[in-house]
């Protein structure tokens, strides 16, 4: 049974570190590291090398961190990727649920850790167009239909479109959702096609609340970015509960 190494009791914030280099996520995590409850590290390397010297820099936060590593390889290798990642103590990596049979490497391999796997279902940056042509399937059945794929292959979660939360609403399991976007938050041309505000998000069962720009670019600095999201993360975990 995994033993996830972070608190989930209620929502968390955590912060996409999505600069374009090494150094600017640094600064970008010295920034917010008070504020935030993890760190969503992206993976772009294929070896076990290359996925430490991805890591190491953020250790010193001493914060949870969730290597977004998007997987859809082979079960070996996918095995081989999440057993590095649990060696470095991540709290959770990442698939694509369309991998299926193949997600066998990776939950075999993290059986006895404390890092668990959430199944990526369709990503933000599509929706019921790309649902259609693809799955043939709307947006809300698109991830309806990949969420049970992951739940199949006992996957410890999801990653789901915000707007989609109602969808797998009877499915009890951890629920991560990206494209948080505050109404204050500047919206740009290409910006996700399926963005919620954090209340909505968390009203809708979001467990872990990935936001990237808006905290990087808020006025004050990260640090007062992460801090507003967060008064409104809770002010809505608390009106769910009332």
């Amino acid at each position: 049974m995994v033993r996830f190494n972070v608190d989930l009791s209620r929502p968390i914030l955590c912060l996409a570190l999505d600069e374009g280099s090494l150094e600017g996520n640094l600064k970008l995590a010295e920034q917010a590291a008070g504020e935030v409850d993890m760190l969503k590290i992206n993976d772009d390397s294929v070896d076990d090398a290359g996925l430490r010297a991805c890591v190491e820099p953020f250790l010193q936060f001493r914060l949870p961190f969730w290597v977004d590593m998007k997987m859809l390889k082979g079960a070996r290798t996918m095995g081989e990727r999440a057993t590095s990642a649990a060696k470095l103590g991540a709290s959770f990596i990442n698939a694509y649920a369309l991998a299926e049979r193949l997600l066998k490497g990776p939950v075999d391999a993290l059986v006895g850790t404390e890092t668990g796997l959430l199944g990526l279902t369709v990503p933000t940056h599509f929706g019921e167009a790309y649902c259609q042509l693809v799955f043939r399937r709307s947006l809300p059945d698109s991830v309806r239909f990949l969420s049970e794929i992951a739940m199949v292959q006992s996957l410890d979660g999801l990653i789901l479109p915000p707007t989609t939360l109602s969808a797998v609403e009877d499915i009890d399991t951890i629920k991560a959702t990206p494209a948080i976007r505050s109404d204050w938050s500047e919206k740009k041309a290409n910006d996700q096609e399926s963005s919620a505000t954090p209340a909505e998000a968390v009203l809708g069962g979001s467990k872990i609340l990935i936001v990237g720009s808006p905290i990087r670019k808020y006025p004050d600095g990260p640090a007062a970015g992460a801090r507003r999201i967060k008064e409104e993360m809770l002010e809505a975990f608390e009106r769910r509960g009332a």
